[in-house]
C-alpha cells in the first residue's frame, strides 16, 4: 500500500512539473530541464518495496584519464544522460545502483558490466556506450515478464548483482563529467539528454529524444523526431526533421529544417533552408535563405534580409532605421513589411496578379491599395523620401503584400 501511494505521489508530482515547465517563456533556455532532472533523482534516492522496507542503493562510479586531443564518443541508448564539463583532463562516469540488502561489495567496474555501460579508450578515441538493458527479464519463477524502458523503471539486484526484478520509478540518469575542451562526438536514441556548461565542440546525432545544450562554440547537429533546446550557439550547421528547436542566442549558423518548429531569441547571422516549418525569430541582424511552404516571423530586424521560396508568409513586425536591404523572391504568399514608418527608401516591385496595401507615397502615386495584373502592369518603382538607405526589392506572383 505504501508502494502505491508513493508511485502515485510520484505520477501527480510529475503531471504538475510538466505542465508548469511548458507555461515556461521560450527564453527559458537550457536549464529546467536538466534542474527537473536533478531535483526529480534527489526525490527518489530510495525505492520502497511493498512492505515498506528500503532497498539499499549506492553511488558507482570510473574515472579515466585523457589527453586534450582524445575525442570523447558517447552512444546512447535509452538511457537519460547529464553531461557535465569540468576542468579536470579526465573522463568520470556515475550512476545509483539499487540492490535487495543493506550492502553489496561489488566493484564499480562490476556494477558497469551489469549495467551495460562500457568504455573502451584507443588512441585519440573514448568510446562510452551506455545500453539499455534487455527488454525482457525474469520473474522469481524463471517466466519470462515485460519489462518496460531502461527510462521508466530501476532495475533492483541482489547483493552479488543478480537481476531480480524492476521497478516503477523516476528515470534513473547516467553522469559523465568531461574536459570542456575536448571534442565531444553524441549519437544518442530514445533517450534525453542534458549538457551544462561550456562545450567547446559538439557534434550530435539526436533520434527520438531530447537534447538540452547550454553554451557550445562550434555544434554539428542532426535531429529526427526531437525536441532540442540551446542557451547558446556561436557558429555551426544543423540539420532539423520534425521536431521542436529551441535557441536563445545564436551566432553565425546555417540552419537545414523540415516540417519543425523554430524558435530563436536572438540571431546575429542567420543562413537557412526551411520546408514547410513554423519560425518565430524575436530579433534577428543578418538572415538569407529559402523557404518553401509554413511561416517566418520576426519581430525585429536589423540589418538585412534576403528570402525566396514558394508559399511561404512572411511577417516582420518591426524594421530598424538600420536596415540597408530587403530583399524577396516568392510567390503564393502574404508579406507584412511595416514601411510607413521608413521616411527613406527605395522600392522595386515586380509581380503579376498580386495585391499591395501600402502607407506611403511613390512618386504622384498616393493610393493605399494597389492590383498588379499581368506582365504589362507588374512593376512599381519609386522613392520615397530622399531614396538614400534602404533598398526594398520584392518579386512576387499572387501574393498579398501589407506593407502598411
Amino acid at each position: 500500500m505504501r508502494y502505491q501511494k508513493l508511485v502515485a505521489t510520484f505520477v501527480v508530482a510529475s503531471v504538475l512539473t510538466n505542465t508548469m515547465a511548458q507555461t515556461q517563456s521560450s527564453r527559458s533556455l537550457g536549464r529546467g530541464y536538466s534542474k527537473k532532472l536533478i531535483d526529480q533523482e534527489k526525490q527518489f534516492d530510495q525505492l520502497k518495496k511493498s512492505n515498506g522496507e528500503t532497498y539499499g542503493n549506492k553511488e558507482v562510479s570510473v574515472e579515466i584519464a585523457v589527453g586534450k586531443m582524445v575525442d570523447i564518443n558517447l552512444d546512447n541508448n535509452n538511457r537519460s544522460l547529464e553531461i557535465k564539463t569540468w576542468d579536470e583532463q579526465k573522463v568520470k562516469i556515475s550512476t545509483v545502483v539499487y540492490f535487495d540488502g543493506a550492502m553489496s561489495k561489488l566493484s564499480s567496474e562490476s556494477w558497469f558490466d551489469k549495467l551495460n555501460i562500457k568504455t573502451k579508450l584507443l588512441g585519440n578515441s573514448l568510446r562510452i556506450k551506455t545500453d539499455a538493458l534487455n527488454t525482457a527479464n525474469y520473474n522469481n519463477s524463471g517466466n519470462s515478464i515485460s519489462n518496460n524502458s531502461s527510462q521508466d523503471v530501476v532495475e533492483v539486484y541482489s547483493v552479488d548483482g543478480k537481476y531480480i526484478k524492476s521497478e516503477p520509478a523516476k528515470r534513473k540518469v547516467v553522469t559523465i563529467y568531461i574536459p570542456k575542451d575536448n571534442k565531444v562526438n553524441l549519437e544518442s536514441k530514445y533517450a534525453d539528454v542534458a549538457i551544462s556548461d561550456y562545450l567547446k565542440k559538439l557534434t550530435a546525432d539526436i533520434t527520438n529524444g531530447s537534447l538540452e545544450l547550454e553554451n557550445v562554440n562550434t555544434l554539428m547537429l542532426r535531429s529526427k523526431y526531437s525536441n532540442v533546446s540551446i542557451n547558446e550557439v556561436q557558429n555551426g550547421e544543423i540539420d532539423f526533421i520534425n521536431g521542436k528547436l529551441n535557441i536563445g542566442t545564436l551566432g553565425e549558423v546555417e540552419l537545414d529544417t523540415k516540417y519543425s518548429t523554430i524558435e530563436i531569441a536572438s540571431a546575429k547571422k542567420l543562413q537557412f533552408k526551411s520546408t514547410n516549418d513554423e519560425y518565430d525569430i524575436e530579433e534577428a541582424t543578418n538572415v538569407e535563405g529559402t523557404k518553401n511552404y509554413g511561416s517566418f516571423r520576426i519581430n525585429k530586424l536589423i540589418e538585412s534580409i534576403q528570402m525566396d521560396g514558394t508559399n511561404a508568409d512572411v511577417r516582420i513586425k518591426n524594421i530598424s532605421n538600420e536596415v540597408k536591404s530587403i530583399w524577396f523572391d516568392n510567390k503564393y504568399a502574404d508579406l507584412r513589411l511595416p514601411l510607413k514608418n521608413i521616411k527613406n527608401f527605395t522600392f522595386n516591385y515586380e509581380g503579376t496578379y498580386s495585391t499591395i496595401y501600402k502607407g506611403f507615397t511613390i512618386g504622384d502615386n498616393n493610393e493605399s491599395r494597389i492590383s498588379t495584373g499581368d506582365v504589362g502592369s507588374s512593376k512599381i518603382n519609386g522613392i520615397v523620401g530622399s531614396g538614400n538607405g534602404l533598398n526594398v526589392n520584392i518579386k512576387c506572383q499572387n501574393c498579398t503584400l501589407d506593407l502598411k
